[in-house]
């Protein structure tokens, strides 16, 4: 099957003229995985021509309004959109708040009862996600009281999201193991700019991409592009990625 990434959102913690807030769209063969919703999810889907009914998870890494904001109006929009009926993905939350947020906005908004087939879980540390065609596992990081990075596996290659790392990635080589990775997304923007391109030289991959980048630190990450080992670049809200 084909794989192919998209950078739907690559901002920091609000949205600027060219970057949303973060979020990743992940489609395997015909299946679409969101991970994080920060960038308003659902109009993307619709301009990018990926059919909400391909969309089969949807994993949140914390819950920061920059990458919840977009879930909202997705999940009403798939109560009462035409052709939207098919359409019914697990939704993976790191607590329980997220779950509530999310219903009682659509209560409020349709005035009715949640549709039943809005599946939602609360995951914790390990493999939160399996259905044959990517396998997903949820690894603690330090960013806050509850949060996590994402590595994915698909069709023989392996992928880490970082989601929001604690102040200076101290955690970022442990998460990442001994594992050497067809692509690592790393965020880039909660770091001291004096010392974060030596840690990100050392990530274990065949590519990088920095995403959730903060304006202020995008001309020293700017330097990872021509001073790794691997490809590296800077992302932008479309950026595509076959993998």
């Amino acid at each position: 099957m084909n794989m192919k990434l998209t950078i739907a959102g690559a901002g920091h913690g609000v949205p600027e003229c060219h970057r949303f807030c973060t979020s990743l769209f992940l489609q395997v063969g015909e299946n679409t995985y969101i991970f994080d919703a920060g960038a308003p999810i659902s109009a993307l889907l619709e301009r990018l021509d990926i059919p909400h009914g391909s969309v089969k998870g949807v994993f949140i890494t914390h819950a920061h309004a920059d990458h919840l904001n977009g879930l909202p109006a997705f999940c009403s929009e798939l109560m009462w959109w035409p052709g939207y009926d098919d359409c019914a993905p697990i939704f993976c939350y790191p607590e329980q708040k997220c779950i509530d947020a999310v219903n009682n906005w659509i209560e409020t908004l349709l005035e009715s009862t949640i549709r039943q087939s809005l599946q939602s879980k609360v995951y914790a540390e390990g493999v939160i996600f399996d259905d044959g065609v990517i396998r997903v596992s949820a690894l603690r990081n330090n960013h806050s009281n509850i949060s996590y990075s994402f590595k994915v596996e698909a069709e023989g290659k392996t992928l880490f999201f970082s989601g929001d790392l604690g102040y200076g990635f101290g955690e970022y080589l442990g998460l990442l193991g001994d594992d050497i990775y067809d692509l690592v997304v790393c965020e880039g923007a909660h770091h001291d700019p004096g010392t974060v391109n030596d840690i990100l030289a050392k990530t274990p991959a065949k590519r990088l991409v920095i995403n959730h980048i903060n304006p202020e630190r995008e001309p020293y990450l700017r330097k990872l592009e021509s001073n790794t080992s691997f490809p590296c670049c800077l992302a932008e809200d479309g950026l595509q990625i076959e993998l």
